[in-house]
């Protein structure tokens, strides 16, 4: 759904799905700094990109997660063991410490609701951040751990806005930011926001 997100395909394993989308830009560089919705400048990528190679030089954490073998890394093409590259620790550090751009990559996941927008229309759009949502994928989904093997067992989702959920099943399409505290939570809901708890099922 809109709320939710639309989930889109990045790997050739699915270009037959309706919603495969392929780079507009050559590469990741290029992307951020190019895109026609929202830039960061070259010096900005460049420091982004030695904090990075600091992180996986001097986290300990870091260096030990390494890739799952699943079907899901199987149909990315991504291989079982891998350590994490620069690229994907900065996937994840764009999306946690630049608002604007991670909020500007989020809107393309839902379709632009001053005029009524295609699925090709929607799916250019998306392509401006085509290689960054393609990385933190692979990143989340193949280095990281299911809810039910974590200590922590519920997280929250803040929405500034009441909605009305047609069902208790949820299948988020877009990246979506949580909290394990509930009362983080509360200081980015107003009294008009709703907070979901999202916790693992038995």
């Amino acid at each position: 759904s809109d709320l939710c997100g639309q989930t889109f395909w990045y790997w050739p394993y699915y270009q037959s799905n309706a919603w495969h989308v392929t780079p507009k830009y050559s590469h990741l560089k290029e992307e951020l700094t190019h895109n026609r919705l929202h830039r960061i400048d070259r010096t900005v990528y460049d420091y982004l990109y030695r904090k990075a190679c600091k992180l996986l030089s001097e986290s300990e954490a870091i260096k030990s997660m390494r890739s799952s073998f699943t079907e899901l890394a199987l149909h990315y093409g991504v291989a079982d063991d891998l350590p994490l590259n620069a690229s994907n620790v900065m996937s994840v550090m764009l999306y946690t410490d630049y608002d604007g751009l991670s909020y500007n990559a989020l809107k393309t996941f839902r379709k632009l609701s001053f005029f009524a927008e295609s699925d090709e229309q929607q799916r250019l759009r998306h392509r401006e951040y085509c290689h960054w949502m393609k990385l933190l994928r692979e990143t989340v989904e193949c280095y990281g751990a299911f809810m039910g093997e974590c200590a922590t067992t519920s997280y929250y989702h803040c929405m500034s806005d009441q909605v009305r959920l047609s069902s208790f099943t949820l299948q988020f399409g877009a990246p979506i930011s949580m909290t394990p505290s509930l009362e983080c939570g509360a200081l980015f809901t107003d009294a008009k926001g709703v907070i979901l708890e999202l916790a693992t099922c038995d």
